[in-house]
């Protein structure tokens, strides 16, 4: 809640030293489904096909990858935007939801063939790993023109209502020709907020995050630097921290008299550490860093084109301390290729079409986003980041729809 005072505050003061010229009022709702194995057809197969038989099996597995990468975000916000002669005061309210989730391809074989299938192979499933976040963000951001230059700070409080995180940090599976042997090793690291009570807007814990930005300007071009959402939350005392440490073996059973049964005769070794406890964590939400280059033009063809790189640092836990090493970490752990793209504004007689070609994220495709942009007192954006998947008959991997409405004062 401190956090949230301090924003509070700040806000106040700056409003008390400016005087506003215009305003801007913005509501953003955004749903993104993505997975760069499991398509439609397996998942529809799935939910309604009554049964999983070996060849929608087979398809799935030969449909997956190494890592099987499945993100999903549910995002609404209100952004008001008030203007200045050099300055502008951004406020955002928003509520959000997301889940990611890493499946190796050997545990995926396991889970759905089990471990007589893969005699005399090892399976590895590490690094696989979930986690889920429900939070709202309060923010404030103060966006100052230097000269022909930009630059804008951001900070934000987070209220956590529930989180689940869990890691596979080791984890092995060798079967012996006919079972006779099997040897399992597993390392594990999980943490969930209070499971006494699951209302959705429970809370669950508290955080904050910044933003940065620069707009350089380069002649009639434009370089934008972006830092955004790089934050975290605290978790309550009330959480569950759990550790499994675990490696077994089994090696069959040898009968010399089959009246003679008992549980000595079964050979097996079980080193099993299991350690529980409540108490605080910290988790991070996914942050976006970039730079892209902005062209504007006067022409009727087209408004301006984008060129850029995104990034998104989401380490899984906060293990080390924020060095070279940590940001490595959080990029790769947010499973999210850094994703290059470029967006061009076409305008129309009664609207704009604005569209994204890229490539990278947490797909590995190349995907179109198109938007619909209609301004008029009340302006409108309606697009998707997939119409290429929705169009597609077959072997949907996104569903993605985003809506923008804008009133300025």
């Amino acid at each position: 809640m401190k956090y949230l005072t301090l924003i509070l505050a700040v806000t106040f003061l700056l409003l008390g030293k400016l005087n506003a010229q215009n305003s801007e009022l913005q509501f953003n709702s955004n749903i993104n489904i993505q997975s760069n194995g499991l398509n439609s057809n397996i998942l529809n197969t799935f939910l309604y096909g009554g049964f999983i038989n070996q060849e929608l099996k087979d398809k799935w597995i030969n449909a997956s990858k190494v890592n099987n990468i499945i993100n999903g975000e549910i995002t609404n916000e209100i952004n008001y935007n008030i203007k200045f002669i050099k300055s502008d005061l951004t406020f955002l309210i928003s509520d959000k939801n997301h889940i990611n989730i890493n499946l190796r391809q050997d545990m995926l074989k396991l889970i759905l063939n089990g471990n007589s299938t893969y005699q005399e192979q090892l399976l590895e499933f590490d690094n696989s790993s979930l986690r889920a976040t429900r939070y709202q963000q309060f923010k404030i951001g103060y966006n100052f023109h230097l000269r022909k230059n930009k630059i804008k700070f951001g900070a934000s409080y987070l209220r956590g209502n529930h989180n689940i995180s869990l890691l596979i940090n080791k984890g092995t599976l060798y079967t012996d020709l006919n079972g006779q042997n099997i040897d399992l090793n597993y390392d594990i690291q999980g943490f969930s907020t209070d499971t006494s009570s699951y209302n959705i807007f429970n809370n669950n814990g508290h955080g904050m995050a910044i933003d940065f930005a620069t707009k350089i300007s380069v002649g009639k071009s434009l370089i934008n630097l972006y830092v955004k959402d790089l934050g975290f939350i605290k978790w309550n005392n009330n959480s569950i921290n759990s550790f499994v440490d675990s490696s077994y073996n089994y090696s069959g059973i040898f009968i010399e008299d089959l009246y003679n049964f008992n549980d000595s005769l079964i050979n097996f070794e079980d080193n099993f550490n299991y350690v529980i406890n409540q108490n605080q964590y910290k988790s991070y939400i996914a942050a976006d860093l970039g730079i892209n280059f902005e062209k504007k033009f006067k022409l009727k063809k087209i408004k301006k084109i984008i060129v850029g790189i995104n990034a998104k640092w989401h380490p899984l836990f906060d293990n080390n301390k924020l060095n070279f090493a940590k940001i490595k970490q959080g990029i790769i752990e947010s499973n999210y290729k850094p994703q290059v793209f470029i967006i061009t504004e076409i305008p129309r007689n009664n609207f704009d079409i604005i569209s994204k070609i890229y490539y990278g994220g947490y797909v590995e495709d190349i995907n179109l986003d198109v938007a619909l942009k209609i301004e008029r007192k009340i302006s409108l954006i309606l697009g998707t980041q997939s119409i290429n998947q929705i169009i597609s008959k077959n072997n949907r991997r996104f569903f993605s729809l985003y809506l923008r409405i804008i009133k300025k004062f």
